[in-house]
């Protein structure tokens, strides 16, 4: 999971959004960055697991993938959703919120298990909620990771 910093160009107060079913999957490579540049990780785990981060991390859980979760629309610059697709009963709406939480140009990543769905399948979500140039990236072994953008002034635009 290291390998997703790549990804990432933390700038001082940066904010990242962290939608999961385990909030240890992938949160542990951001703690440092988040904290050096003064950045703050808020994660939205559904389920009930313990875990217990730094005081930068803020932790809220949902009970079921039949309810949204909350956020602020326009408030993060980034989003990184881990093996939730598949589990959802409607990926379209829930990628629908994931688009309004969203700063414009601001990046998604969707990491999935392999097997759960298809790369193919994600980047056609994404382009049904107006993300844009969703790309593959083979770079996590055992996943599948697809990155999108949210463009000013395109399609919503919010």
């Amino acid at each position: 999971m290291e390998r997703l910093l790549e990804l990432f160009e933390f700038t001082p107060g940066y904010r990242l959004l962290h939608i999961t079913d385990d909030a240890a999957k992938a949160a542990t490579p951001f703690l440092n960055p988040l904290k050096e540049c003064e950045g703050q990780l808020d994660i939205i785990q559904y389920g009930q697991r313990e875990h217990f981060f730094p005081e930068h991390v803020k932790l809220r859980t949902v009970a079921s993938v039949q309810k949204p979760f909350k956020a602020a629309a326009r408030d993060y610059e980034s989003m990184l959703v881990v093996d939730m697709l598949h589990q959802t009963p409607h990926p379209h709406k829930f990628l629908k919120h994931c688009y309004t939480c969203l700063e414009n140009s601001a990046l998604i990543l969707v990491l999935q298990k392999k097997g759960t769905m298809e790369t193919e399948r994600i980047k056609e979500l994404l382009d049904s909620v107006d993300f844009q140039a969703a790309n593959g990236i083979d770079i996590i072994e055992g996943y599948e990771l697809v990155v999108a953008k949210k463009m000013h002034m395109w399609c919503n635009g919010l």
